[in-house]
């Protein structure tokens, strides 16, 4: 707790100038410091911040770059989006998992694109996670994404739609649901 906090307070205490600290908290080897340079990068203001923890995340593998992704996400810093997405495309599965689910806490428009590709993954888990974090982006134009899946030719776009429509008291989409309930397919009705 001790080592912990030093290295906390040592990154905050530097300001910006202490980037180059939590750059090694988070690079070196011991698992307290780069918790601790985690925690200082959620409290330190600033771009550089989110610009520093987009750049070392690729050299970092497996629990630091889940924790750093999950630092971009609590950040809200529009920049990230670019790094989520990459690191949601490509990886190990958690890792996947971990850059899907933030990516709905920068609370950004843009987001929804890539959300709804990931839906169609392969990889079950980052499938049913990109649903969650649609269902969880607020904002009219995700609620417009799934609108617009419920018009699709497939019927399991229309059920995940309905789902989704569901998961997010979308009121507004009761007509379309009401004329969904005699879709020719029985798993939409």
């Amino acid at each position: 707790q001790v080592r912990a906090g030093a290295w906390r307070g040592a990154i905050l205490a530097r300001g910006q100038s202490g980037l180059s600290l939590l750059t090694r908290g988070l690079t070196g080897t011991d698992y307290i410091a780069a918790a601790a340079a985690a925690r200082a990068a959620l409290e330190l203001p600033g771009r550089e911040v989110t610009v520093t923890l987009a750049r070392v995340l690729p050299s970092l593998t497996g629990d630091r770059k889940v924790l750093v992704i999950g630092v971009l996400g609590k950040r809200g810093e529009p920049s990230a989006l670019p790094t989520l997405v990459k690191e949601a495309r490509a990886g190990e599965t958690a890792t996947r998992v971990a850059a899907v689910r933030a990516i709905p806490e920068l609370r950004l428009p843009a987001s929804v694109a890539p959300l709804m590709e990931l839906m169609n993954d392969p990889v079950r888990e980052v499938a049913k996670a990109a649903q969650e974090s649609l269902a969880g982006l607020p904002g009219p134009a995700a609620d417009k994404a799934i609108t617009g899946l419920l018009a699709s030719a497939k019927a399991s776009d229309r059920v995940t739609a309905i789902e989704l429509i569901g998961r997010r008291r979308m009121v507004e989409c009761v007509p379309a649901l009401v004329k969904a309930g005699s879709d020719p397919d029985a798993s939409v009705r």
